[in-house]
């Protein structure tokens, strides 16, 4: 292993070893330095994210990756994989979690209860109900 390890964490199966190569030898100027120039550029991602522009830019981006999830779900019936995440995600330029965020909009959401009742398999879509009605009674202790 290449690299000052200063930190090893195990999970899933999966080995990441934390380095302090970067800034070990750094003096407390250079890392003020580099402090500095991390809140100066978040500050103003922040700043460009929470701009009208920002804004309207995000809520265009929704609209896209919900428009794609749609026509995935409607394809698939409402079995949707990993593949078709990844699909979404390349398609509309975005990262999963939109995607994500987007399935789950369409599958959970009141205000889509008609979309769900018009295009998924009904059989699907009693699975899901009976799954969450059995949860909402696992829930009041019953």
């Amino acid at each position: 292993m290449e690299g000052n390890v200063v930190e090893t964490i195990y999970s899933d199966g999966a080995t990441v070893y934390i380095c302090d190569d970067y800034c070990r030898d750094k003096t407390p100027e250079d890392v003020d330095k580099i402090l500095k120039s991390i809140v100066e550029q978040f500050t103003e991602y922040l700043q460009v994210q929470n701009s009208p522009e920002g804004r309207a830019e995000r809520m265009a981006r929704q609209g896209r990756v919900r428009e794609e999830a749609r026509k995935i779900l409607i394809e698939k019936k409402g079995n949707v994989r990993n593949i078709h995440v990844a699909a979404v995600s390349e398609k509309a330029e975005c990262s999963f979690a939109e995607v994500q965020e987007a399935f789950h909009y369409f599958q959970t959401s009141p205000e889509q209860a008609e979309f769900r009742e018009r295009y998924f398999q009904r059989e699907a879509l009693g699975k899901t109900e009976d799954r969450r009605k059995g949860q909402q009674r696992k829930r009041r202790g019953r």
